[in-house]
């Protein structure tokens, strides 16, 4: 088997799937200690691999930024050149192995402009666009029983004999970042021996959201009947939604301050329970091995769901669930689950523990 010195990982987004792709990272540095690996990502995902001990360096995609500058005249000419530097660094690094994770035509562009000798990728019935496969040389169809994303993930660097058993998530959290939630949980009279579940209500997808009565419910019986600790987790431009749940209650739930997704992490660490639809910082929740209530609709809990034995889903058995459509009139999937259900679910693994 080749020993491989210098290896890049392609995983530009989202949260999510980033988070998914980092038991990769953790196989391909015991398999290659000495190689030099490299991440390269788009910048919003930059924050999770940020302070990963398996990497040497992190390479960012700017994609966001260069459509944003680039309809300005005086920018368009400066976002060319740097268009044109970052695919000259990624030419000069050498790359020798480059493993496409994300089946895309840019992370396929991405990883052909390596100019990597060995560019492993998905099979075209396993990448999001097929097109991908002109851009990697070695293609993997990943086996029946790999149904969740990370193990299908990890099917790509099995046959370059790589532990892909023990799956590793490395997310680091500064002390600082620590301790600014800690003054955050101090200053509201959060005790530490507390019980704290954190609801995240937001969701990228309008067909994943559960909705403010849902929620508004949830948190109330939560507090009012199980007598626990509750704090709404926001992001940008979930701060409305948030808002509207809280009046929509007649109990006192604390709403998380302002957070960087760093900050957000050390918040989820004080957690005892994370509850959410499937997005970036239920599956965060999930690598930080806190245990967690997925509310699941449009997507395949077996696919996407959080991964691990601790964690539970709720979801309705109704014909149209996993459709993975991200737009939908009814969006029945997700109003047909109760809330009983949802505190049920919660409830059972207070009195019963995580680990069944």
């Amino acid at each position: 088997m080749k020993e491989y010195q210098n290896i890049a990982i392609v995983k530009l987004s989202a949260i999510g799937d980033i988070v998914h792709a980092l038991p990769v990272a953790s196989a391909l540095r015991k398999r290659y200690p000495k190689s030099h690996l490299t991440w390269i990502v788009e910048g919003k995902g930059r924050e999770i691999v940020d302070g990963d001990p398996d990497l040497d360096e992190i390479i960012v995609f700017e994609k966001a930024r260069w459509l944003k500058e680039f309809p300005y005249p005086h920018r368009t000419i400066p976002v060319l050149w740097d268009i044109i530097r970052f695919a000259r660094r990624l030419h000069k690094a050498n790359f020798d192995l480059v493993i496409d994770l994300q089946g895309l035509i840019k992370s396929g562009i991405l990883t052909w402009l390596t100019g990597g000798n060995t560019r492993i990728g998905f099979s075209a019935d396993y990448c999001r666009e097929s097109v991908n496969t002109r851009f990697t040389n070695l293609h993997v169809t990943p086996p029946q029983e790999d149904v969740h994303i990370i193990d299908q993930c990890l099917s790509l660097v099995r046959g370059l004999e790589t532990d892909t058993e023990n799956k590793q998530f490395k997310i680091h959290v500064p002390e600082k970042e620590q301790e600014y939630i800690e003054k955050f949980l101090e200053k509201n009279g959060v005790a530490i021996d507390k019980f704290l579940l954190i609801i995240n209500p937001g969701a990228g997808w309008d067909t994943k959201q559960w909705g403010v009565e849902n929620y508004a419910q949830l948190a109330d019986r939560l507090i009012g009947d199980l007598g626990l600790e509750v704090i709404f987790l926001w992001g940008p431009s979930e701060l409305d939604l948030v808002k509207s749940i809280q009046k929509k209650m007649q109990q006192q739930a604390l709403r998380a301050c302002p957070t960087t997704l760093k900050q957000s992490m050390a918040l989820m660490q004080r957690a005892q329970l994370f509850v959410s639809g499937d997005t970036g910082p239920l599956h965060i929740a999930a690598a930080l091995n806190i245990p967690c209530v997925g509310i699941y609709g449009p997507s395949s809990p077996e696919r996407n769901g959080p991964y691990g034995k601790m964690h539970r889903v709720v979801q309705t058995d109704i014909s149209c669930r996993n459709c993975f459509r991200r737009f939908c009139s009814s969006k029945e999937c997700m109003k047909s689950i109760p809330v009983n259900k949802v505190i049920e679910t919660i409830r059972n693994m207070i009195k019963g523990g995580y680990s069944s």
